[in-house]
């Protein structure tokens, strides 16, 4: 996030419910980048931060091939917001992420205290 916008306000770690995380949207390079998909039974953890409409548009940029939606997300401390998510335009399955976008997915999961069980759940995910 640095790198793409400079400052940004972390709000701390929340969950998206009914969504799942998938590796299906292809990448240049044809490895697969991350995306969300709707699945009633499912969540993604993250990390919901504050940044400016003039950092958005960067964002924006910065993610060719996504569309920007508006989601419900629930923090640790069970307060409510809704934000911005990426989702991928055109998808595609049995494509896998290179093992260094994978690591770098986990790190900051990790770094993030996201639950254990989801880190492990990324962990399953092959790479190429």
């Amino acid at each position: 996030m640095t790198s793409r916008i400079g400052e940004y306000k972390n709000l701390g770690r929340g969950k998206l419910s009914c969504w799942r995380i998938a590796f299906n949207k292809r990448s240049k390079d044809g490895s697969a980048k991350a995306n969300v998909v709707e699945e009633l039974k499912s969540t993604v953890w993250g990390v919901l931060y504050d940044i400016s409409a003039t950092d958005i548009a960067n964002l924006d940029a910065w993610e060719p091939g996504y569309s920007r939606i508006a989601v419900a997300i629930v923090l640790d401390s069970g307060e409510k917001f809704e934000a911005a998510c990426y989702i991928a335009r055109e998808v595609e399955e049995g494509l896998e992420p290179s093992r260094q976008y994978l690591d770098t997915i986990l790190e900051g999961a990790r770094e993030n205290k996201l639950p254990a069980e989801y880190i492990a759940l990324i962990e399953g995910f092959r790479a190429r």
